[in-house]
């Protein structure tokens, strides 16, 4: 005769693996009620090559245009009148050029008085500096932007980061 403890352990074990056996029954159906309709699939396919292009354009940079932020050399591109990448015309950067096409941007740099006066002669004015800081803001010539990032001292150019106060975007 089975006595009440092992009846309880195996009525337990039962109960268990029916609940178990559910939840994987329930998951899977869950699994297949999931998958993504075909157009978002498309609509992947298309925005995986052009991730795709863009990556190779990275790959294909050189060694001045690796020292500019992405969003700014892609502003550069359009100002020449060239394609992002392979099958990527233009793209949204957000980066804000003037009447004149200058952009406004902060420079990572050694500051020296050479490369303050070097970014004056290429048409741009320095907003201001700090060489402890390693810091340049000026606004230059988009023209000049791959110009100014083969100098040496120059490690990476990116548009100004604006600052915030009281809910308001503030440009320095």
């Amino acid at each position: 005769m089975i006595s009440a403890h092992t009846w309880f352990l195996r009525l337990f074990s039962l109960v268990f693996l029916l609940s178990l056996g559910m939840v994987l029954l329930l998951d899977s159906f869950y699994a297949v009620e999931a998958e993504p309709a075909p157009r978002r699939t498309q609509l992947g396919e298309s925005a995986l090559r052009q991730m795709s292009a863009l990556q190779t354009e990275k790959l294909s940079r050189s060694s001045a245009q690796r020292k500019i932020d992405s969003q700014l050399l892609y502003e550069l591109k359009k100002y020449r009148g060239q394609a992002i990448a392979q099958g990527v015309p233009t793209l949204k950067t957000g980066v804000e050029i003037d009447q004149d096409s200058r952009v406004l941007v902060d420079i990572q740099a050694r500051v020296t008085d050479g490369l303050l006066e070097k970014i004056e002669r290429s048409g741009g004015k320095i907003i201001n500096s700090f060489a402890e800081d390693n810091a340049i803001r000026a606004k230059i010539p988009l023209s000049q932007v791959e110009v100014l990032a083969s100098v040496d001292d120059i490690k990476f150019i990116q548009p100004a980061l604006h600052t915030q106060r009281s809910g308001r975007a503030m440009s320095p």
